[in-house]
C-alpha cells in the first residue's frame, strides 16, 4: 500500500473544515474581509511561486481559484496544523462553491509553501487507486484535485496540470 501523500491529510480536513463551516472573521457569518492592501500583501507570500501568481494562471487556464482570505495571514505552521489552504475555487472566503463551478471544475485545493522544494522542478501528477482526489505539484504549490463524477476526472485534472505546466515555465524563463 503506497504511503499517503503528504498534503492528503491536509485536503482532507479542510474538506470537512470547509464542508461544516467556521466562525471567525466579523462575527456573524465567520467571513474575513481583507482590504485591497491587505489582499495584494498576501498574494506575494511564496517563492518561486507567489499565491497571486497561481491565482493569474490559474484563471487564465480557465479555473476559478481564488486566494483563500481567512488564512492569508496564519503562518506557514498554523496553515499545516489546522489543515488550512491558501486558495481554493469555493471563492475568496474558502468557505462557498458554487454548484456550476463544482461541477465544471471538481474541488480545488491549493497550498503555496514559502519556499520551493527542488524534487517539484517539473509537474507531479499522483493518484493512489484507492483515493478520489489527484495530487498535481511543481515548485512549491500542491493542489488537489476531487472530480465531480468520474466521467470529468480526466479533463478537471488534466485543466490543472495544464495550469501547473505554465507555473513552472514561469519560473523556468526566470519570470518569478
Amino acid at each position: 500500500m503506497p504511503s499517503a501523500h503528504p498534503f492528503a491529510l491536509v485536503i482532507a480536513l479542510a474538506l470537512a473544515f470547509t464542508a461544516r463551516g467556521c466562525d471567525g472573521g466579523d462575527g456573524a457569518t465567520g467571513v474575513v474581509h481583507l482590504t485591497p492592501a491587505q489582499r495584494a500583501t498576501c498574494a506575494l507570500r511564496g517563492k518561486p511561486i507567489t499565491l497571486g501568481r497561481m491565482v493569474r494562471v490559474f484563471r487564465a487556464h480557465g479555473i476559478s481559484l481564488s486566494i483563500d482570505e481567512p488564512n492569508c495571514f496564519k503562518t506557514e505552521k498554523q496553515r499545516a496544523d489546522a489543515a488550512l489552504t491558501d486558495a481554493s475555487n469555493f471563492g475568496p472566503t474558502g468557505l462557498i462553491a458554487s454548484k456550476p463551478i463544482r461541477r465544471e471544475q471538481g474541488d480545488i485545493l491549493c497550498r503555496v509553501a514559502l519556499n520551493a522544494s527542488a524534487k517539484h522542478r517539473h509537474v507531479v501528477v499522483t493518484k493512489y487507486p484507492t483515493d478520489t482526489e489527484t495530487y498535481v505539484s511543481v515548485w512549491n504549490v500542491d493542489c488537489a484535485v476531487y472530480p465531480s463524477d468520474q466521467a470529468s476526472e480526466k479533463r478537471q485534472v488534466e485543466r490543472v496540470r495544464r495550469a501547473m505546466v505554465a507555473l513552472a515555465a514561469i519560473v523556468g524563463n526566470g519570470r518569478r
